[in-house]
């Protein structure tokens, strides 16, 4: 059974074919239903020769670049309350937490909370989350 990847180098989907490839869920891709689960960024076989490899001084600037997390926009959905304990991942546009995660939730977040986001994401999860219902 295959299973789609997106490749981040020349940004096109592929048909992965690993039967050991484990999903963003942590769970084996070729087991259960992985409808829900946002579909991760891998470099197809093809492209993957072409990534950039970074110097070390490199990748220092790239990460030094990055915002903060006191950088970034609040979110006011009220996840600031939430239980460390139980969050199981974080928004890189906005301090937004997940205390839970599928691709529904995500697309709640970026259409009505997250100011941090680019336009074209906000813009895109409204139809998904349409979609989805």
């Amino acid at each position: 059974m295959s299973h789609k990847h997106y490749c981040d180098v020349e940004g096109h989907e592929w048909q992965c074919t690993d039967a050991t490839c484990v999903c963003i869920c942590d769970e084996p891709m070729e087991q259960g239903d992985h409808s829900e689960c946002a579909i991760e960024l891998r470099a197809c076989p093809e492209h993957h020769e072409q990534l950039p490899v970074l110097s070390a001084d490199e990748l220092s600037d790239f990460v030094g670049g990055l915002a903060s997390d006191a950088e970034k926009p609040r979110c006011q959905c009220g996840c600031a309350d939430a239980n460390p304990e139980e969050v199981v991942g974080s928004c890189v546009w906005c301090s937004h937490v997940y205390v839970s995660y599928n691709t529904k939730i995500e697309a709640q977040h970026f259409s009505n909370f997250c100011s941090g986001a680019p336009s074209e994401l906000r813009e895109a999860s409204r139809p998904k989350l349409r979609r989805l219902g």
